[in-house]
Parts: structure tokens; C-alpha cells; sequence
């Protein structure tokens, strides 16, 4: 018997250890979603920023600001 209650606890053992896997994967599909999120933001903002550069409403260091923070979001 108490081969089998060694059996179990590896059993046990390793669908803890799958729930945590499962886990890490979890995490790590949400920090992709987050980088994703923050990447189309500042790509947004680089354009928007671009534009208002063109109508004369910011600054040409205020839209590279804008440009170098999406760079840095792509990479």
C-alpha cells in the first residue's frame, strides 16, 4: 500500500506543478497583451504628435519625444 500512497503524491505532485505552468503561462499572455497595448499606444501618440507638429501646434522635440518612446516601445 504504500507504493500506491507514493503514486498518489506524485500524481499530486505533478498536477501542481501543471497548474503552476499553466499559471506562468497566464502571466506571460498578459504581459505580451500589456507590451501590445503600450506599443499600439505610443504609436498612436507618435502620430498624433507627428500631426500636431505639421499643424504647428507642438514643438519638433515635443513629436521626436513622441517618436523616440514609440521606438523604444517597438523594440
Amino acid at each position: 500500500m504504500a507504493s500506491g500512497v507514493d503514486f498518489d503524491e506524485r500524481i499530486l505532485a505533478q498536477e501542481a506543478q501543471l497548474k503552476r505552468a499553466a499559471a506562468a503561462v497566464l502571466a506571460a499572455e498578459a504581459q505580451f497583451r500589456e507590451m501590445e497595448a503600450r506599443r499600439n499606444y505610443a504609436e498612436a501618440q507618435a502620430r498624433r504628435y507627428e500631426k500636431l507638429l505639421q499643424d504647428g501646434y507642438v514643438s519638433a522635440e515635443a513629436a521626436d519625444a513622441m517618436s523616440r518612446e514609440h521606438q523604444v516601445a517597438e523594440a
